[in-house]
């Protein structure tokens, strides 16, 4: 694989599989439909399974896999299945009346499965703090009144008695798996009834998501309205949930829970069942890649996958339900390539972090402009975009062309390289922002590409092969909440002319003016604003500017400067050294003066241990 960085962008060399002529479109990232980034995971089930124990090899493969799933993809969420199960896995269940087995017997098996296991704890150790309920009962047909209201008291008094004799909190709870069969009035009644249970149990804090239909299309947009007209139905609900198989979210979507700001979108099941996976599995992995960024990048706030890790024969035709499996067969363990994906991705787009939405203008081979996936008519890429807590952005964007039909009628797009030209709003005016590329692919995973700089928001990102998940993420931000920059006409602070706030200071001016009624000779400009150290070390401050500079770091009322050269000249460079701690906040004022001809000013820093000299990144 050969690497070229020219003029600050990537070329991106694909594979040598077939040459093709790379098809240029744009992925524009808006800051319409903001959502901040809460929650990934998975279900854990089958974590008493002898397999795992019966030999040297499965106890040495469940730690690996969990920590390879659980820890290596920063998962916080895990969704705990319980409720009624076929007869052949739990033949004595003696099952009641409404179809459920006792709370008794419910609480036994789960303490069975997940405590005395130790699964809470092996899964609390590698950073889960959110336990998702997943109670299963009859989904296939509308439960009687009777039943429902049974339902809904054994669903309560299991969380209740959890928490009492085990310690165990539930923190969010369904109201049913799927419950495909149940009507609209059924999934009302469903959620004023559990609020009601639960709250006369002292659970308040327990929050209630539903309907988890099987996917996403007209009858769970039902479900939707049906929640939302009816207000105790709707206060009761903490969030809206549902599942992605052959399709994500959809912009339909987005109107019932971005009327609800408080509320969470949870995306609680996705998988490809329809084939087995592996290693190599470069279909699976992007179509996996473009659900997670599709679902996200429509107002997600919380993504999770099938299964975790499970036993499983390798060439079982349902094996593509699970990121990490044992067979207990061959006694190996593996991961399948959606988890190198996975990783990537969540190695871009940070928990916390605010999600921006990413639209195609020109609807390439009659792409939704929204990039989301519908059931048959499937897209040629899907992106997303995060602004992260620590003021980085991270982007990513998979291609999803060539994929084979199934028979689910998934009609994919032909074979296609792209060049993306992207256009972020949010980064306009900006100057120059650097990010670190990295790419997946069958034939390597988590490559560094090199360096990709946009500039005021705007590049491209070129040669994306089919099925290749190409990921950016730029540095942290060191300028918090921006700098607040004081233009004034006259060479020492004169008349102050505009007060607004720069995202860093890197510009290159030219023989322009900076501002609206600025001279585009003779002005000045006083920036004040505060440093974040993001490691600790000895920083290299530089300012380069063109004319002349002062610059003062921690007290900013001081007469002595740490840097004074308020002179006349073009490319002026000067520098200064300090000592910070990481997180340490230093404030700063930099004052500016350009007498006449081209105008610049910038102001930059070496980190610890690096070598080169970059603008302090914005916030």
């Amino acid at each position: 694989m050969k690497r070229l960085v020219l003029s600050g962008a990537l070329l991106l060399c694909a594979a040598p599989l077939m040459a093709q002529t790379p098809v240029t479109t744009s992925i524009t990232v808006t800051t319409a439909n903001q959502r901040k980034f809460t929650g990934f995971g998975a279900s854990l089930r089958n974590y008493t399974n002898p397999a795992w124990s019966a030999t040297p090899e499965g106890q040495a493969a469940r730690p690996y896999l969990m920590n390879a799933v659980f820890r290596d993809l920063k998962m916080n969420t895990v969704r705990l299945w319980v409720g009624a199960e076929p007869s052949n896995v739990h033949p004595d269940d003696a099952p009641e009346p409404d179809g459920i087995p006792p709370v008794s017997r419910l609480k036994s098996r789960f303490y069975s499965e997940f405590v005395a296991s130790r699964a809470l704890d092996e899964l609390r150790a590698r950073g889960v703090d959110t336990l998702l309920m997943a109670p299963q009962f009859d989904n296939n047909s509308n439960p009687s009144a009777t039943n429902l209201d049974s339902f809904m008291g054994k669903l309560t008094t299991l969380i209740y008695e959890l928490k009492r004799d085990y310690g165990v909190t539930i923190h969010t709870t369904g109201i049913n798996n799927e419950p495909d069969g149940w009507t609209s009035a059924t999934c009302v009644s469903a959620v004023k009834l559990l609020r009601t249970k639960l709250n006369a149990y002292g659970l308040q804090s327990v929050q209630i998501i539903a309907p988890e239909w099987s996917g996403v299309s007209q009858p769970i947009l039902d479900r939707f309205a049906a929640l939302q007209a009816d207000s105790v139905a709707w206060a009761a609900l903490g969030g809206l949930g549902s599942h992605s198989y052959g399709n994500n979210t959809i912009p339909e979507t987005n109107a019932y829970i971005n009327s609800a700001p408080d509320k969470r979108y949870w995306q609680t099941e996705s998988a490809d069942p329809e084939s087995p996976d592996s290693p190599t599995n470069a279909p699976i992995a992007a179509k996996t890649a473009a659900r997670i960024m599709g679902d996200f990048n429509h107002s997600v706030n919380t993504w999770m996958y099938f299964h975790g890790v499970l036993t499983k024969n390798f060439n079982d035709s349902t094996a593509g339900v699970t990121i990490g499996i044992y067979d207990p067969n061959l006694k190996q363990a593996r991961l399948h390539l959606k988890h190198a994906y996975m990783k990537q991705l969540m190695q871009t787009f940070e928990r916390g972090g605010t999600f921006y939405r990413c639209t195609n203008p020109e609807r390439y081979a009659y792409q939704n402009p929204a990039l989301f996936m519908n059931y048959n008519a499937k897209g040629a890429f899907y992106a997303a975009a995060c602004k992260n807590p620590d003021g980085s952005w991270g982007i990513g964007v998979v291609n999803t062309t060539s994929l084979p039909a199934n028979s689910s009628g998934d009609n994919w797009k032909p074979a296609a390289t792209f060049n993306f030209k992207l256009d972020m709003s949010a980064l306009s005016g900006t100057g120059s922002l650097s990010f670190q590329a990295f790419r997946s692919n069958a034939s390597a995973t988590m490559q560094p590409l090199g360096t990709i700089t946009l500039s005021n928001g705007v590049g491209t990102i070129p040669n994306v092969a089919p099925l290749d998940l190409i990921t950016l993420r730029s540095a942290p931000s060191a300028l918090t909440a921006g700098v607040k920059g004081e233009y004034f006409n006259g060479r020492d602070l004169n008349t102050l002319i505009q007060t607004r706030t720069d995202s860093q200071i890197g510009f290159n001016w030219g023989t322009g003016a900076p501002a609206s009624s600025v001279n585009t000779n003779s002005f000045s400009v006083r920036w004040t604003g505060k440093i974040k150290a993001i490691e600790t070390g000895v920083y290299t401050i530089r300012t380069l500017t063109d004319d002349g500079v002062r610059l003062w770091l921690g007290d900013t009322g001081s007469p002595n400067s740490a840097i004074h050269q308020w002179r006349t000249g073009g490319n002026q460079s000067y520098e200064t050294t300090i000592s910070l701690s990481a997180g340490q906040i230093l404030p700063f004022k930099m004052e500016y003066f350009d007498a006449d001809s081209d105008a610049k000013a910038y102001l930059q820093w070496k980190r610890p241990g690096s070598t080169s000299l970059v603008t302090i990144p914005a916030a």
